[in-house]
């Protein structure tokens, strides 16, 4: 699989845009390579992972959380953390990580484990702000119809249930085309007026700079005079965490159960009466415990999550909402899966040649004595 189409594929489902400011995402290291034949996807780098990326000659790893958060100021090998950077140089194997970026955006780990459990109805625990822009465009009458339809073909205009939403409304352009213009319309050194049709429409952030390079190729003027305004308003679908309806309400103690085996956990730490029957359930995979509150607001009747504090279990078990550690490392394993199965459904309809390796280390820093 070529570079540029991988990282057109990773951006596309999980844009940069949307991972939370202290993360870091993207080539933690890259090796230069053009196209990738073998890649290896795992939940984070570690001694053992790296010896699966040597034994399957993969180029490229692709991890959930990053093997570099902070910059770093020198290398010393007496560190695990710096060896792996160091091996990974002496290998030419080049690590990608998707973080926070996969935990906020639509298809990514928390609805994946919203889909596992079989919560229906799901929205963003914490919906991401300012994820929409306005973009306008002022084109001749004439073309409005191919401007539109681009739009829509770029993403442009979905509100809800309904696509290729615009407004359009009648104006008047004016310009003057300077030497060296090529004008569409109107002659160098002369003010024109043209009757044009201002149209708008919304779009995600991340697709405006796409939309607007596929309109000028519709758009009849030599410079496409357009605007982009950017909006409060709240992308309900991405954004921290998750919560939605079980398709069947059950007691606590039967979800305990489902939790345990759908995630082969070995103990669930819990909190709540194991009788009371649930049906609103809210979840942040990883580490959610800053979520307690945000679902206790919500209404939830039990909330999931990993690394949870004392504290925290106890506002829960104050307030009465049923709360769940099903651990960080069981909440996020299956990263590797996710991973796995969008660059195989893009091989078989591409025809790309690459072999996608998961890791089965068991590289789950806690053990529990029975």
């Amino acid at each position: 699989m070529k570079r540029e189409r991988l990282l057109n594929i990773m951006m596309d489902k999980y844009p940069n845009e949307y991972a939370e400011d202290w993360d870091n995402t993207g080539f933690m290291i890259d090796c230069g390579k053009t196209k990738y034949e073998r890649i290896l996807t795992a939940l984070e780098l570690t001694p053992e992972v790296m010896r699966e990326a040597i034994e399957t000659r993969s180029e490229l790893v692709i991890t959930h959380h990053p093997l570099i958060f902070k910059p770093i100021k020198n290398f010393d090998a007496s560190l695990a953390e710096d060896r792996l950077v160091m091996d990974c140089i002496k290998n030419d194997i080049s690590v990608f990580s998707i973080h926070t970026n996969c935990d906020n955006h639509e298809g990514g780990t928390n609805d994946y484990l919203s889909d596992l459990i079989g919560l229906e109805g799901t929205q963003a625990l914490n919906p991401l702000k300012g994820a929409y822009c306005k973009l306008i465009v002022f084109v001749p009458s004439e073309h409005v119809s191919a401007v539109t339809e681009k739009m829509g073909e770029m993403g442009g205009g979905s509100i809800g249930s309904y696509s290729d939403c615009t407004f359009s409304s009648k104006g008047i352009g004016s310009f003057r085309p300077l030497d060296g213009a090529n004008p569409h319309i109107g002659e160098i050194g002369k003010l024109e007026k043209v009757d044009e049709m201002r149209v708008e429409t919304i779009l995600p952030f991340e697709k405006v700079k796409s939309t607007v390079e596929e309109l000028k190729s519709v758009h009849p003027y030599e410079e496409m005079a357009y605007d982009i305004i950017h909006l409060e308003n709240i992308r309900k679908n991405s954004g921290g965490g998750r919560v939605g309806m079980l398709s069947k309400p059950r007691k606590f103690k039967m979800l305990l159960a489902m939790l345990k085996d759908l995630l082969s956990a070995e103990v669930l730490k819990y909190t709540g009466d194991e009788e009371r029957i649930i049906e609103k359930v809210g979840l942040c995979t990883g580490s959610g415990s800053d979520f307690i509150r945000d679902a206790y607001k919500s209404g939830v009747e039990c909330f999931l999550t990993g690394d949870i504090k004392y504290h925290d279990a106890q506002f829960a078990r104050m307030n009465n909402l049923a709360l769940v550690d099903i651990g960080h490392y069981e909440s996020e394993d299956f990263f590797k899966h996710l991973i796995k199965k969008m660059l195989s459904e893009e091989i078989a309809s591409t025809g790309s040649k690459c072999e996608i390796h998961v890791s089965d280390a068991d590289i789950n820093p806690f053990k529990y004595y029975k």
